[in-house]
């Protein structure tokens, strides 16, 4: 990630946020991004619950917003955490060790 902050609100509360920028020709915002930002918060702070913002930049000086907001973040950990789960299941499953193992 690039940033973690605070912004205020329109209801002038705090709330905790994860910015990431990236670069593409294209200017999209990779589909990946959103997972990507909900693990770099949690691998941060698991008890916090995060906004996510990721920003595309193109050489050309365009850029895309995504916002990702806070009611989805629990889902996008546990689907994070879900898509962790079955790649370690299916390393282990072909002799490659884990960090459980203790060899990674």
């Amino acid at each position: 990630c690039d940033r973690i902050g605070r912004r205020i609100t329109t209801n002038m509360a705090l709330q905790d946020v994860i910015l990431d920028i990236k670069t593409a020709t294209t200017g999209a915002v990779p589909d990946y991004a959103r997972l990507q930002l909900a693990a770099y918060a949690f691998a941060f702070d698991s008890h916090r619950l995060f906004e996510r913002i990721a920003v595309a930049l193109r050489p050309d000086g365009k850029y895309r917003c995504a916002v990702y907001p806070i009611h989805t973040f629990r889902m996008d950990v546990a689907e994070w955490l879900s898509i962790v789960k079955k790649i370690k299941e299916q390393m282990n499953g072909k002799g490659i060790y884990t960090y459980e193992k203790g060899l990674l």
